[in-house]
């Protein structure tokens, strides 16, 4: 399916870490193509590229995996959300000193939203959890739910 960018101004750097291809001279320049369209990032966070690249993205949502360090962390003004994905395989030691991570930053910078996504059979496991952290949102990926192919 094809789309027309001017009927659809919006576009989602994601997939693997869209960082490493867009921090580069050519990711640069796919990001000036497309300048007049909001443009919007989701990374794990792992790769700090320089400030001109992050100032060209509308809205960047940071998903930072439990047991891998995140460099976003430290450009905390830059970030609009974070979405943690929660699963029963997370160890609940390096999920819980994530979490403290992100609450400290988010202290700070009080615009940031913090998402936490389960798995399909997480779901009871993460309500449970939100009950003792509120500051926190749910998010659903509804197409899996719905099995939407």
């Amino acid at each position: 399916m094809e789309y027309n960018l001017s009927v659809h101004p919006m576009i989602v750097w994601t997939g693997g870490e869209p960082l490493q291809q867009l921090d580069s001279e050519e990711g640069v320049e796919s990001l000036r193509l497309f300048q007049n369209h909001f443009q919007a990032l989701e990374t794990n966070g792992t790769i700090l590229p320089p400030y001109d690249v992050l100032n060209r993205f509308d809205h960047i949502t940071v998903s930072p995996k439990a047991h891998s360090y995140c460099d976003m962390l430290h450009s905390a003004s830059s970030i609009d959300e974070f979405k943690l994905i929660y699963t029963r395989d997370t160890h609940p030691h390096l999920f819980d000193n994530l979490v403290e991570t992100i609450d400290d930053v988010v202290w700070r910078h009080i615009d940031i939203y913090k998402y936490i996504q389960p798995r399909s059979q997480d779901v009871k496991s993460v309500v449970d959890w939100l009950l003792y952290h509120p500051d926190w949102c749910l998010s659903i990926q509804m197409q899996k739910y719905i099995k939407m192919p």
